[in-house]
């Protein structure tokens, strides 16, 4: 990646842009119909397994002192930005996650789900990467490999949390989104 200067592809990877986001959320036109952008960042949807969920960008709070993406308090959620692709394309996909736990679990993850070319799920959740965070109050590097499946027409990055404790949270900063070129 670093050889080839490939370009990161994902939208507002740290959270940075923080006007409005009036777009439609990205799932919307599949199945996806809970997808939300209402208090998303710029580029981002939301999904909350119950609707009690907090999400946030908060300043000063980044990696750098930078803005990071936040979730708080409830049932837990992801946030979601697809990522058009086609079957046989690799990608490196990275963020940087640290949990705040004080007293609770955090269970933090970074994950990929393909969806199908005209919206909807993929079927082969087994082809899906995700990886779990480590308990830990430091930021920590997040990787995926991904292959794009046949039958996929693009990608979802899913940085989320399960449940999340009373003053726990998890934050996201710097995603990126490589395609990988060669054999």
């Amino acid at each position: 990646v670093q050889e080839s200067k490939s370009p990161n592809l994902a939208a507002n990877p740290g959270f940075e842009d923080r006007g409005e986001n009036a777009a439609t959320p990205a799932g919307a036109e599949g199945a996806e119909k809970d997808w939300e952008t209402k208090g998303a960042p710029k580029g981002w949807s939301l999904w909350s397994r119950a609707g009690n969920t907090e999400f946030r960008v908060q300043s000063g709070v980044g990696r750098n002192g930078s803005a990071a993406a936040v979730i708080a308090a409830g049932s837990g959620g992801t946030y979601l930005q697809t990522v058009k692709a086609e079957p046989g394309q690799r990608y490196l996909v990275t963020c940087w996650a640290k949990s705040l736990a004080p007293e609770a679990k955090v269970v933090g993850q970074f994950g990929i789900r393909f969806q199908q070319p005209g919206g909807g799920w993929h079927a082969r959740r087994d082809l899906e990467p995700q990886v779990d965070l480590v308990e830990s109050n430091d930021w920590q590097p997040m990787i995926l490999f991904v292959t794009v499946p046949d039958g996929a027409g693009s990608f979802v990055l899913m940085p989320g949390a399960g449940s999340v404790g009373e003053g726990a949270s998890v934050l996201f900063d710097d995603v990126a989104v490589y395609r990988l070129t060669g054999g």
